[in-house]
């Protein structure tokens, strides 16, 4: 028998004001700094051929270890350097997120979702879900919704692209067939698509530990 671990996810608290926000970094420097880290561990990964899934795995642990510690006090590129002390940073990640690392990821939920609603040959909306979850990746909501609720957000999306509608029959919607609440999964896709409209000005971000600013 095989047993799901459901994903940690950020509390209310935490999301309301973040430690690295605490220390001073505004909301939108937090939010481009997530990005860009989410990045470089999707381009290290591609260099070193390894699977989707842990790459995925790693920016999802990515965004969960910045709930519990600040942006100023761990530098992106700073940590992605320090190949000399690969051990100890190992360890400050584990002691951050109380060595809980187990992830739960939407792709094979996506799949499924698809075929019990018919749509799994449809090959168009299964490309455009599967890269919706890729991109979701670079956000935060892999630590804030369920993985029921972003499967549930790749597929609106991609449904909506393509112009397929999905049963909206009042008490029959297609998402109570996943127990999903339609405010959460349509919050997890504005966070998505809010990618798609909001440039990454990535020669302005200070790639660097912030308390070494005035140093």
């Amino acid at each position: 028998m095989s047993v799901a671990l459901k994903n940690p996810l950020a509390s209310l608290e935490q999301l309301e004001v973040t430690i690295s926000r605490r220390d001073g970094i505004s909301e939108e420097l937090e939010e481009d700094l997530r990005h860009l880290g989410a990045e470089l561990i999707q381009s290290a990964g591609i260099l070193l051929k390894l699977p989707q899934v842990a790459m995925a795995t790693a920016q999802v642990l990515f965004q969960r270890f910045f709930y519990m510690a600040s942006l100023k006090e761990f530098g992106i590129v700073k940590a992605y350097t320090m190949k000399d002390m690969a051990i100890a940073a190992e360890m400050q990640i584990l002691r951050k997120l109380g060595f809980i690392v187990h992830v739960q990821l939407p792709y094979n939920l996506m799949i499924n979702y698809l075929r019990i609603l018919g749509l799994e040959e449809h090959r168009a909306i299964t490309r455009r879900a599967w890269n919706y979850l890729n991109d979701g990746l670079r956000t935060t909501i892999y630590v804030t919704h369920e993985p029921s609720t972003i499967a549930c957000a790749a597929i609106w999306l991609a449904c909506l692209e393509e112009s397929v509608k999905l049963p909206t029959d009042l008490g029959k919607e297609w998402w109570l067939l996943f127990d999903v609440d339609s405010v959460h999964f349509k919050n997890a896709a504005a966070h998505i698509k809010r990618l798609y409209y909001r440039k990454l000005d990535k020669a302005n971000l200070p790639l660097y530990k912030l308390s070494n600013e005035q140093s």
